[in-house]
C-alpha cells in the first residue's frame, strides 16, 4: 500500500489548455481531432496555434492552410500567429472546428516531456499515466452539430496507445452518420512536404 501511495504522490496533473474555451457557435461540417495541448505548455491561442521564437508557427496546420488559400485567391492575407480572431473567421467560413480527445493526464514523467519538449505523443500514451478523456463530450458534440466528417492530426497514429484507440472506437460506434478519416493525413506538426501541398490536402479534407 505504501508503494502505491508513494507512486500516486509523484503523479502530477496536466490539464488541457483549452478545457474552458467555448468556441462552438458556428456551423461545423468537419471536426479535426487531436490528442492533447497542456495548460502549462508553450503559448497557443488555439489548437495548432503554438508559437516558436515569438512570431513563428510551431505547427504547420495554420500556415499551410493560409498559404494555399492565398495561392487560390480564397483569402488575401496570411494568418498571423497568435491572432485567434483570424482563425475563428476562417473556421466559420470553411465550417470546421478542432477538439482534442484527452482532457487531462495524471503522470509521473518529466514535466517538460508532457508540456511540450519535442511535442511527441509518446509520453502522453504511457500505460502508467491516468488519462481522462473527452469522449462523451465529443460524441455529444458530433451528434448535436451533425458533423459530417472527422479527420485527425496525428498521422498514422503509430504512437497512440490501446486505450486511446479504444476511445476512438467508442466515438465511431456512437456516431453512425459521420465518416472517419483518422489515420491517413500527414502529421500536422511535421508533414514532409511544402506548405502549399499540405495546405491543399487540408483544404480538400475540410471542404466537405
Amino acid at each position: 500500500f505504501s508503494c502505491i501511495k508513494g507512486f500516486l504522490n509523484r503523479m502530477k496533473v496536466f490539464n488541457h489548455k483549452f478545457n474552458n474555451l467555448k468556441l462552438d457557435e458556428w456551423k461545423c461540417n468537419t471536426l479535426i481531432l487531436g490528442t492533447f495541448n497542456p495548460e502549462n505548455g508553450p503559448f497557443a491561442d488555439f489548437y495548432y496555434g503554438r508559437i516558436r521564437n515569438e512570431n513563428n508557427w510551431s505547427n504547420r496546420f495554420w500556415p499551410s492552410l493560409s498559404d494555399y488559400l492565398i495561392s487560390i485567391g480564397h483569402i488575401k492575407k496570411k494568418l498571423v500567429p497568435g491572432n485567434l480572431d483570424s482563425k475563428i473567421s476562417l473556421m466559420k467560413e470553411l465550417n470546421f472546428n478542432c477538439k482534442d480527445l484527452i482532457k487531462s493526464i495524471e503522470s509521473d514523467v518529466e514535466e517538460k516531456l508532457v508540456n511540450g519538449e519535442g511535442f511527441s505523443d509518446t509520453p502522453l500514451m504511457l500505460d502508467s499515466n491516468i488519462i481522462h478523456y473527452n469522449t462523451n463530450f465529443i460524441i455529444k458534440y458530433i451528434n448535436e452539430k451533425n458533423i459530417k466528417k472527422i479527420v485527425s492530426s496525428w498521422g498514422k497514429g503509430s504512437s497512440l496507445s490501446k486505450s486511446f484507440k479504444s476511445e476512438l472506437l467508442k466515438i465511431k460506434n456512437n456516431c453512425p452518420n459521420t465518416s472517419f478519416k483518422m489515420f491517413s493525413l500527414p502529421p500536422f506538426g511535421r508533414p514532409l512536404m511544402s506548405n502549399l501541398r499540405f495546405g491543399k490536402i487540408l483544404f480538400d479534407e475540410l471542404n466537405y
